[in-house]
C-alpha cells in the first residue's frame, strides 16, 4: 500500500464493479454495464482483464452486486432489484464463471438494497441498506446464512436518523 499503479480498465464497457474475489490465481471483478452483468477474469494479478462470461441475470430494474465463493466451490452472485427489495436474484457457477445456471431468488425478511456478502466464521454474512423509499427502510440490516444461500430474518444494526440511509462497507480478514 506504499505505492500504486495508474488506474487500468478492467473492461471495455461503461460499467461499475461491484464486487471482485480472489479465487486460487484469478481476480474476478462482477460489473454492472450497458449489457447487463459481466464477469470479468485477471490472472495476471490484475494488470489485465478480460471478459470471462455475461451473467443471466436480468439488468432491467436492476442495480448493485456482490459474490463470494460457497463452501461447495461455487461462486455466487447477488443482485438487487428495484421492484422486489425483499428478494434478491442470483447465479451459481461451478466453473468459476464460465457458465451459470438459470438465476433464483433468496428471501430477506427485512429488505435488502446494496449487498454485500462475505464468508466468515464458517457461515456468512450480507448486509445492505432495508430497502428504498418505503415504511421502515433505509436502515443497516444483517443477515446470516450457513450456507449463503439460505438467510435468517435479519438484525437492524443500526437506524436510520435522517437522510438517505445506511451507507456502511466491509472488511473480513482472510488468513492463509
Amino acid at each position: 500500500g506504499t505505492s500504486w499503479t495508474e488506474p487500468r480498465p478492467v473492461g471495455m464497457a461503461r460499467g461499475r464493479i461491484f464486487a471482485a474475489v480472489i479465487v486460487q490465481d484469478s481476480i474476478l471483478a462482477l460489473q454492472r454495464g450497458d449489457n447487463g452483468y459481466t464477469l470479468h477474469a485477471s490472472t495476471d494479478q490484475g494488470v489485465t482483464f478480460s471478459c470471462r462470461s455475461i451473467l443471466p441475470l436480468d439488468a432491467e430494474g436492476r442495480c448493485y452486486g456482490t459474490m463470494t465463493l460457497l463452501p461447495d466451490g461455487r461462486l455466487i452472485a447477488y443482485v438487487y432489484s428495484a421492484h422486489d427489495e425483499c428478494h434478491l436474484d442470483y447465479a451459481l457457477s461451478s466453473d468459476l464463471g464460465a457458465t451459470w445456471e438459470a438465476p433464483l431468488k433468496a428471501t430477506f425478511a427485512k429488505k435488502i438494497r446494496n449487498p454485500q456478502i462475505a464468508s466468515f466464521n464458517g457461515g456468512f454474512i450480507l448486509h445492505g441498506r432495508s430497502g428504498a423509499g418505503g415504511l421502515d427502510d433505509g436502515h443497516f440490516v444483517v443477515y446470516t446464512s450457513p450456507d449463503g444461500l439460505n438467510w435468517d430474518q435479519g438484525t437492524i444494526l443500526q437506524r436510520q436518523a435522517a437522510g438517505a440511509g445506511a451507507y456502511y462497507d466491509h472488511i473480513v480478514p482472510v488468513h492463509h
